[in-house]
């Protein structure tokens, strides 16, 4: 056979392949209680996690003195002006780059009798992948390195100042 029809049959076979999307194993435990609300505007699609759910959250810590509900017009305050912060924190290109490719979580967060939202975002991979978090309407995501593809950043909402951008490291 020559190297031509032996590529096409190749190609052709994982094309056929491709088709049979094996489901994925789901931990039931991650999707249990009420799917947190969604927001979403032109670049982002984001979950509201409630208050009344953050210290059910297993992976959610932080140095907080209290929690609160953002409503969709506060993350629509927050998101208006993400690109513009992000240009000016320290974070890696892809990030601006991609931005619209991440998915957020808005937890409201007290810090110093101040109101904040803390923005957990990752990189969401369409498909049938591990990496799609399929939980994250039902569960905080919490991933140890993954660099760029997970980051988080404060917003105040008195001041309207973004703050503590961080992303996870790279093993």
């Amino acid at each position: 056979m020559s190297r031509v029809p032996a590529l096409l049959l190749s190609v052709l076979l994982a094309a056929g392949c491709a088709g049979n999307i094996v489901p994925l194993e789901v931990d039931p435990s991650l999707m249990q209680g009420e799917a947190f609300a969604t927001v979403q505007g032109d670049r982002f699609l984001g979950a509201i996690v409630p208050a009344e759910r953050v210290e059910d959250q297993t992976y959610f810590f932080g140095d907080w003195h209290g929690f609160w509900t953002p409503s969709p017009d506060d993350i629509r305050s927050l998101e208006d002006g993400l690109p513009s912060a992000l240009a000016d924190a320290e974070c890696d290109p892809y990030i601006r780059e991609h931005l619209a490719s991440y998915r957020r979580q808005y937890v409201g967060v007290v810090v110093d009798g101040r109101r904040r939202i803390l923005v957990n975002a990752f990189r969401f991979w369409e498909g049938n992948k591990p990496e799609s978090h399929y939980y994250w309407l039902h569960q905080y995501v919490f991933v140890n390195d993954g660099g760029y593809y997970y980051w988080r950043i404060q917003f105040d909402m008195h001041t309207k100042r973004y703050l503590e951008f961080s992303q996870n490291g790279v093993a």
